[in-house]
């Protein structure tokens, strides 16, 4: 069944262009059921947790497939945040002659990406990974215009030398004798050696460059160019969490802590993502452009869940898991708003959102709450996972761990200006009625920041079966 829900987006999304659909409803109701289809038979899988999936290679090599829990909580958070993005989509959309192509591409993408989260070895899950991003390069360049060709290349660029890397990686471990099969607390079957912490580095700045960890960051403000419906989900979720999501793998399910803790190998990253926080948040708070500053928030925000990956304890991997949940929420829900914006009132900058929550109350409304969620006030999910992180450094009362902690404050400090002073902007200064559109409200568009919004809202006061899961999974009992 775990095959079947993995290639069923893409048999759907491949049969989209060839049907001859009489109207535009009928259009919009085999996209959304068609995703909400694959997303309620992923997550079952997922739930079920069926037996391994293995297909064996020469070299004595495998791909093989297991649900555990790990995969349950990224795999369930696509299922979720996939069906409310298309929703986006119909509307956002609408007007685009290549539409069919577009969606077609937007639904199969979710057989790869679940598939990812099931993958039980390395080299599945390194097939997936670079499937993934890949296979995401035509939805960049979809608009067709020049920025969106050039950033498109530029991606791609990136992706070559993560593919490089990774594969180099992959190289040296298996020429060190050691196998890549996902075990809680390492599945190399032999000691860590210099040979492998080599292997671990490569490996892990090859995820590293999916997460836009500096300084292999600068594809991702690029490709917002893009429909804000491909930055929202595909690039701003899906990409950057398959990055994080496999370096939590190589960490706790491959390599194991025991021979990384303490080596170079622990705080060469270790220093990069803790640099990528302060950095992305400096950025993002300097760009008045408003995707392009969300995009170095998602940077920022990706080095807090690598920052906790990296710590190599229980608790840092609670919170970068949880962290890693909160964002994908919070940031699409911020991207789906900004395109909004620019959708109906022609908002690109900051500075052009000032009185816009007249017109846009649905709109104006899911950019502050996720705002104040990314900047983590209580008891929005974003203060739980920052909370987590930073008892984590302070556990475990190493020098880089405090630098941590500092840039983890620094960032909070610069979340709350760059993300604030827009959303107060929109709400409380005045706008000449002649320079915006009439009223917008309804419509596919605000149903799914509706729901986003709520989602939200729940897990401020509803969170502990979220919080009790992930502490499972990283104490390897899930």
């Amino acid at each position: 069944m775990i095959i079947v829900a993995l290639l069923l987006p893409m048999v759907l999304g491949a049969l989209l262009p060839a049907i001859n659909f009489k109207n535009r409803r009928s259009h919009g109701f085999y996209i959304e059921g068609a995703v909400l289809i694959c997303a309620a038979l992923g997550a079952w899988a997922l739930l079920k947790a069926p037996a391994p999936a293995t297909l064996s290679l020469l070299g004595g090599q495998s791909l093989a497939l297991l649900s555990d829990g790990a995969a349950r909580i990224l795999g369930l958070t696509f299922c979720v945040l996939w069906p409310l993005a298309t929703l986006f989509a119909l509307e956002y959309m609408v007007h685009d002659l290549r539409q069919d192509v577009f969606f077609a591409r937007y639904i199969a993408l979710l057989g790869p990406a679940l598939a990812l989260c099931v993958s039980a070895n390395l080299l599945t899950l390194l097939i997936m990974y670079h499937l993934i991003h890949f296979g995401s390069l035509p939805l960049s360049s979809h608009s067709s215009g020049e920025r969106a060709q050039i950033a498109a290349r530029r991606q791609l660029y990136y992706q070559l030398v993560s593919l490089v890397l990774t594969v180099a990686g992959y190289v040296l471990l298996l020429s060190a004798g050691a196998r890549g099969r996902f075990v809680y607390g390492g599945g190399l079957d032999t000691a860590v050696n210099e040979r492998l912490r080599i292997a671990f580095v490569l490996l892990a700045l090859g995820f590293g460059i999916g997460a836009a960890q500096f300084p292999f960051h600068s594809w991702l403000p690029q490709v917002t160019t893009g429909p804000t419906a491909t930055t929202a989900l595909i690039h701003d979720v899906l990409l950057v969490s398959s990055g994080a999501y496999g370096l939590a793998r190589l960490v706790y399910w491959c390599f194991g802590t025991g021979g990384l803790t303490g080596t170079w190998a622990q705080w060469g990253p270790l220093a990069l993502a803790c640099l990528t926080i302060v950095y992305g948040s400096i950025m993002a708070f300097r760009v008045d452009e408003l995707k392009p500053r969300l995009a170095y928030s998602t940077a920022s925000n990706m080095g807090y869940v690598f920052f906790g990956l990296l710590l190599m304890t229980p608790q840092g991997l609670t919170g970068g898991l949880l962290h890693l949940i909160f964002h994908a929420l919070a940031k699409m829900t911020l991207f789906l708003a900004a395109g909004t914006f620019i959708l109906r009132t022609g908002v690109h900058t900051v500075q052009d959102m000032r009185g816009t929550a007249s017109r846009l109350p649905v709109t104006t409304t899911a950019f502050t709450v996720s705002s104040f969620s990314m900047i983590g006030l209580p008891p929005l999910l974003g203060f739980l996972s920052k909370w987590t992180l930073a008892q984590a450094a302070g556990a475990q009362n190493s020098v880089l761990a405090w630098v941590g902690m500092g840039a983890l404050l620094i960032s909070a400090v610069l979340t709350c200006m760059y993300l604030l002073i827009p959303a107060v902007e929109a709400i409380w200064i005045s706008r000449s009625a002649d320079a915006l559109p009439s009223r917008a409200v309804g419509g596919p568009i605000d149903i799914s920041l509706m729901l986003l919004t709520l989602m939200i809202l729940g897990l401020a006061f509803v969170n502990s079966p979220l919080f009790d899961a992930v502490s499972r999974v990283a104490l390897g009992q899930g």
